[in-house]
């Protein structure tokens, strides 16, 4: 959260009253000094509906010690915003970011590293219990911050985070008039069609931009068996495309592992194996008679050969399954947690 927790007034005015209440919040810890670079950041969050608590939130005179662990236990993610300020405190135990980090590590609260400046070089602390985290990287998205902002909102939902209706109701343009409440607590008036509750999503925190490569990897290996294992004259056009979308789930960038339109192309493609494996399960006789009669047997086919067709077939089959699957995990949110 801050430099030092004396409640110093801060340079740059805070943005909103951080949370109080007994929902879902983000802990935000991020340098005082970068407060120019964080607040508008953690604001458009708000905006989108998410509770932040941030140290906006300590009251006058409150004991650090007491207060910033319940603070973290309670919060059902923890951002921290790594920049060049942290890592001028990277070996200093006492700094207050590097309590609140072990404090968060230590309740086992999902952490997501923000890193919102180019050329952030990971040192002493940070190195070692960060290198690994899940981080989105707001510099690759320079040109575009709404989409960085999106990524981010994704990944607050992974995470388990259902932005507040009302908030999001609030900063439309639905709301035609509004009359918002002051610090007196004036009563708040909208007029406009209310928003319909978000649908169940389900939690798909644990799958990171490392799981990606590793299923990648795996997608990778299994091709190359099938490859070698299914019979010659079954179309290797079947198996090759998908090698081609395991390599590219490898590659740990965002640009690759988040594309969708790789993911449904990598899903159509498999639609189509699976008919044409289907087909020559259900017609292997016809399958060998046509390659008897193009040349490639001499002879007509036996029961053996029959038999190992449509294995090969079954396991092509197998295979466009479980690509169904991969392609799924284009549509899944990640940023590289180790890269």
């Amino acid at each position: 959260m801050g430099d030092n927790f004396s409640n110093q007034s801060h340079k740059v005015k805070s943005p909103f009253k951080a949370y109080d209440g007994d929902g879902q919040y983000i802990f935000v810890s991020y340098k005082h000094k970068d407060a120019d670079i964080v607040y508008p950041l953690i604001k458009q969050f708000h905006d989108r509906g998410f509770n932040i608590w941030y140290d906006e939130g300590l009251p006058y005179g409150e004991n650090f010690d007491i207060v910033i662990p319940k603070k973290i236990q309670g919060a059902t993610l923890f951002v921290n915003f790594i920049t060049h300020e942290c890592m001028a405190c990277a070996n200093d135990s006492e700094d207050y970011m590097i309590k609140e980090s072990d404090i968060a590590q230590h309740l086992k609260v999902p952490i997501l590293a923000i890193y919102p400046q180019p050329n952030v070089e990971l040192e002493g602390y940070y190195l070692t219990n960060f290198l690994k985290k899940q981080s989105v990287y707001k510099p690759e998205y320079d040109s575009d911050e709404e989409k960085f902002i999106d990524l981010c909102v994704d990944i607050f939902k992974n995470k388990g985070l259902n932005p507040n209706p009302m908030k999001e109701f609030e900063n439309s343009s639905m709301v035609k008039e509004s009359e918002y409440s002051d610090k007196q607590g004036t009563i708040k008036k909208f007029s406009g069609e209310a928003p319909k509750k978000d649908k169940f999503l389900p939690n798909f925190s644990f799958v990171t931009s490392k799981i990606k490569t590793i299923a990648g990897v795996i997608s990778l290996i299994l091709g190359v068996m099938v490859l070698f294992i299914t019979p010659s004259y079954i179309e290797f056009y079947l198996i090759i495309p998908f090698l081609i979308f395991a390599f590219v789930l490898i590659i740990p960038k965002d640009s690759f592992q988040n594309a969708k339109i790789i993911g449904v192309l990598l899903i159509i493609f498999a639609a189509f194996v699976i008919y044409s494996a289907v087909n020559g399960i259900l017609n292997t006789y016809d399958v060998l008679t046509n390659l008897y009669l193009a040349g490639q047997f001499t002879t007509l086919p036996t029961a053996s050969d029959i038999s190992a067709c449509s294995t090969g077939y079954g396991i092509v089959l197998a295979y466009a399954i479980i690509n169904i699957i991969l392609g799924g995990l284009f549509f899944i949110p990640t940023s590289g947690d180790s890269y």
